[in-house]
Parts: C-alpha cells; structure tokens; sequence
C-alpha cells in the first residue's frame, strides 16, 4: 500500500539557515509532487509558517488552535499561542467592548483599542500587537492614530534589513517595554538611538485580542 501521509520531525532542525531555507522549498515541491500529506513537527515558527498549508498549535499534549499560517500568526486566540508565533508586545488588563470595539484598560494604565472579536469564545483577558505592525514617528508629529503613545528608546539591535527597537512606554505604569520592527529604510531617516523619545502608533486592525 501507498502511504498516506509522511511524519518528519525536525527534519531541518541542525543545518545552517541558507541550506534550511533551500530545503524547505524542495520539501514543499516534493510534497506537491508525490501527493500525500505532510505531518511536519517543527518547534521552529518561521519552518512551520513557510511551508505549512494547515498548522495545529499544540500545548501539554492538547490542541490549541488550528488554521492556516496566516490565521494562527495574525490572529492567535490565546495568550500561549501569541507569544509562542512571536507577538512579544502583548498587554493584560481588563477588557470592554461596546460598538464594534473593544478598549482594554491595561495593567499599566494604557488604554489599546481593538476590533471586537465575537467568533473568539471565552474571556477577552489581553491584546496583542506584532512589532512588525508598530509605527515610530518623531514625538512632535501630528499623527494620530487609535493606538498612541509617546515613548523612549531604550534599546537596539541591528538585525540587517531591520532595527528591533526596545521602547519604554512613558505613561505606563508598569515601566512595560515594547519592542518595534524598523525597517533599515526608515531607520535612516528617523535616525533612532538609544534615549531618543518617539511616538509609537498602530491601528485597532493591528490588535489581536486573546482568551486566557
């Protein structure tokens, strides 16, 4: 008998990043070519994103969401899945909705405004935001935009095409850190360093609400 489907796990996980990459395109051409399923265990996000049509978020042994890789980075449902597909900025507080939106009153004092999620069960307890999604602009501009606050940067990390940015948000109680994705383009422009103040932007489309 033919099989069915193919286990690989971890087939990638002890070569270097050019050759991984490599591989994951003949993995995804072989798989289209032969036609069965492919049940590919990764513990890398990135693998899992690139050549997955379908991923399945496992914790402890249970399920915890399923979808496709868009779904489950864009829009995790839960606060373990956020933070496992790599959305550090994710804020806790207390969550009310009305009109469409929804308004989380962070533990820090923030207020970060959402799209209403109704397909999502459960208590809405946090937000979440990518640091790809967050905007920085010069503290004196006059964009406004649903998510606003002025912060400073506390800290960089050239990563090539982008700059990760650490940023202490000045009216947040909690002294919280957020971490921004500049691109190495508009890094030239605004010229950040360390102690600079910005202004830090994104759109209630941008905020992914959570359960638990």
């Amino acid at each position: 008998l033919e099989p069915k489907v193919l286990l690989l796990d971890e087939p990638l996980a002890s070569l270097d990043r050019k050759v991984r990459k490599e591989l994951q395109t003949e993995l995804k051409r072989i798989q289209q070519e032969v036609g069965i399923t492919f049940f590919y265990v990764t513990h890398d996000q990135k693998v899992a994103l690139a050549i997955s049509d379908t991923i399945a978020v496992m914790r402890a042994g249970r399920l915890e969401q399923i979808g496709s890789p868009e779904e489950i980075y864009s829009t995790p449902r839960t606060k373990f899945i956020a933070d496992f597909m790599g959305a550090v900025n994710i804020f806790l507080g207390r969550v009310i909705a009305g009109g469409g939106e929804v308004y989380l009153e962070s533990e820090g004092g923030l207020r970060i405004v959402a799209l209403d999620k109704k397909d999502v069960p459960g208590e809405k307890t946090s937000i979440s935001v990518h640091p790809e999604m967050i905007d920085v602009s010069l503290i004196d501009t006059d964009l406004k935009r649903d998510n606003s606050f002025k912060g400073r940067i506390v800290g960089m990390i050239y990563q090539g095409d982008f700059i990760e940015l650490k940023i202490r948000l000045l009216n947040d109680k909690s002294s919280k850190l957020i971490t921004v994705h500049l691109s190495s383009m508009l890094a030239q422009k605004l010229e950040p360093s360390v102690g600079k103040k910005v202004l830090v932007q994104w759109d209630k489309e941008s905020s992914n609400l959570l359960q638990g």
